[in-house]
């Protein structure tokens, strides 16, 4: 939510300000914004108070995290690549079966199963209780 408000905020100020854009809240929490209006929906002022200066700030903030980010993600695939693991199967591949577990038709299991025997009715318990107790 606070990311797609950004991204509003951003877009709404992308040429300066000259420009002034209406947001509205919409949807049943408010968690959804639109640009056309919507029922029930409230107006949103998206007006940034922040100066000149702030905005280059938070710019130049953003841009020094992507870039620790891209070294970061840089220096993991090296790692990666260079640790004893690096001939392992990875995390997020599919799994490979095994060639007897492929090979099997599907039914070929249910087969084999074998019937659990049925218990007695207890004459003690009442009809109720029987079917609770799970004997018939």
């Amino acid at each position: 939510m606070i990311r797609s408000l950004a991204l509003l905020l951003l877009l709404a100020h992308l040429d300066g300000g000259a420009q002034t854009t209406t947001v509205y809240r919409c949807g049943p929490d408010g968690r959804e914004y639109s640009a056309t209006p919507c029922p029930a929906g409230q107006a949103v002022d998206v007006g940034d108070a922040r100066s000149v200066e702030q905005r280059r700030q938070a710019q130049d903030a953003a841009r020094r995290e992507k870039e620790l980010a891209e070294r970061l993600a840089v220096q993991r695939r090296q790692r990666d690549a260079a640790s004893p693991r690096a001939g392992a199967a990875r995390l997020d591949a599919p799994a490979a079966q095994p060639a007897h577990a492929a090979s099997k038709p599907k039914g070929a299991n249910a087969a084999k199963k074998k019937k659990k025997p049925r218990l007695p009715p207890d004459p003690t318990l009442s009809p109720p209780m029987r079917a609770a107790s799970g004997a018939r």
